[in-house]
């Protein structure tokens, strides 16, 4: 169920992140998000929906988070409140 998102947009009914929130929500810098881009391939794949926009689905970054917490190297996380 979704609560209060604030400004996190919706593509149907799905919850999406942009770069910016998904940096805010690992506490990561832009330039280590390109890096995980680039370098993980564990690391949830964006998709495009013009040129210039790109988004995560919520639930794909919330999933990796997860499996980074039971095993792997820590992440930061911040909630925004999307169960």
């Amino acid at each position: 169920m979704v609560e209060e998102i604030g400004d996190i947009k919706r593509i149907g009914n799905e919850p999406v992140l942009s770069p910016k929130q998904v940096c805010k929500y690992l506490g990561i810098a832009r330039s280590t998000l390109t890096h995980r881009i680039n370098n993980d391939d564990t690391f949830p794949k964006s998709f495009k929906i013009s040129d210039r926009k790109i988004y995560w689905k919520y639930v794909d970054i919330e999933d990796w988070v997860k499996k980074k917490m039971n095993g792997e190297s820590n992440v930061g996380i911040r909630s925004f409140g999307v169960r």
